[in-house]
Order: C-alpha cells, then sequence, then structure tokens
C-alpha cells in the first residue's frame, strides 16, 4: 500500500477524478491533498461531484483534506458542530474528509497531524465570506492543540497549507505573516521533530 500526496486543486474536478482512477487502479491506501481544495465557493461544482460519489457508492480509496486559504472555513466549521466530529464528511457516504486543526490520524501506517489554513494576501481583491473567509487563518487555541499533540502523540509527518519560516519561499512579508510563525515555534519548541513537513503548493 501507499499514499498519495497531492497539492492544491483550486477546483479542479477533472483532475482529482483522475487522481482518484489512478489511486484506485493502483490499490493505494489513501489520497492526502493539502490545501485550497476549493470547496465552498459560490461557483464551485465540488457539491455535485462529492454527491455523485456518494450515491455511486463505488469509491474504495479515501480522500482527506486539511483545506487552505481558498475554501469556504464558515461552511466546514458550520459542518463540524453537525457531525460533532473534527473529521467531517464534506458529504456524507462520500469518502472525503476534512481535517480539522491539530488533529492527528494514523493513515496507512503512518500518523499524520493535519494544520490547514492560511493568510490571504490577494484578499482586498475578494468579497469576504464569499471568496474568502476570517477563519481561514487558525487561531491561537488551534496551534496550541497542534502544539500538544506534536508533543504528545509524536507524528511522522505533517501535512499543513502553509510552511515553517525556515523553509524559504518568495512571498512578500511572509517573516511577518502569522502562520508561518507559529508553525516556526511550534517547531522550535517541541521535543519532537516530525520525519516529514508536507506541503505541495
Amino acid at each position: 500500500m501507499s499514499i498519495y500526496y497531492v497539492g492544491d486543486l483550486h477546483g479542479r474536478i477533472k483532475d482529482l477524478g483522475d487522481i482518484i482512477q489512478s489511486a484506485e487502479a493502483k490499490q493505494v491506501a489513501a489520497i492526502i491533498q493539502v490545501g485550497d481544495f476549493g470547496f465552498g465557493f459560490p461557483d464551485s461544482a465540488w457539491q455535485d461531484f462529492l454527491e455523485k460519489r456518494a450515491r455511486q457508492q463505488k469509491w474504495k480509496v479515501p480522500v482527506y483534506t486539511c483545506f487552505g486559504n481558498h475554501d469556504n472555513w464558515n461552511r466546514i466549521y458550520q459542518m463540524r458542530e453537525e457531525q460533532g466530529s473534527a473529521k467531517v464528511e464534506l458529504v456524507l457516504g462520500s469518502g472525503v474528509y476534512f481535517m480539522s486543526r491539530g488533529l492527528v490520524e494514523e493513515i496507512d501506517s503512518i500518523s499524520h497531524i493535519f494544520m490547514g489554513g492560511a493568510e490571504s494576501t490577494d484578499k482586498q481583491n475578494r468579497v469576504e465570506n464569499v471568496s474568502w473567509w476570517d477563519l481561514e487563518q487558525p487561531t491561537h487555541k488551534e496551534f496550541e492543540l497542534f502544539f500538544k499533540n506534536l508533543e504528545e502523540q509524536k507524528p511522522d509527518t505533517v501535512v499543513a497549507h502553509e510552511l515553517p519560516l525556515r523553509i524559504e519561499i518568495r512571498r512578500t512579508r511572509r517573516n511577518q505573516s502569522y502562520t508561518p510563525q507559529m508553525l516556526e515555534n511550534a517547531l522550535k519548541l517541541s521535543d519532537h521533530q516530525p520525519k516529514y513537513f508536507l506541503n505541495l503548493a
């Protein structure tokens, strides 16, 4: 068995369909997507895709996503309350799951800790609660849970949409952005250092 790790999708349904088809043909254990799924935008066709997947009930490979800054965080937090779980199935029966910040899950004998979200650098060009959401950036409380579970459960792999500051990427004023700062602080302070930090954006 193995795992497919997938980068930003931004609503590209055909790409995900092709990835799922390949994963099922190769008997992959799971697909883990690192955010910017494209969930919950007004013009998104994800809902239809997921409902069709649920109706067919043919899926064999589960899909996990942590969401990024191009996903509807208001809707997913509402769904989390409705389902009463930190692991939220985007459409019941679809086998596609949102993994809340700080959640640890063993997938194919590898423990993963999830930390979705990031601050949109282009939100001045978008509409609040339509194409960007204030909840997209993790809270201090969510980082506390992330750090606690990092220390106590010692996961092998971090799945996140953002990167800690130690990993250099070209982005204006990134060293002033809250999420990469907090990820960096968590790794500096933790006695446990995961083997892998996954971000495929």
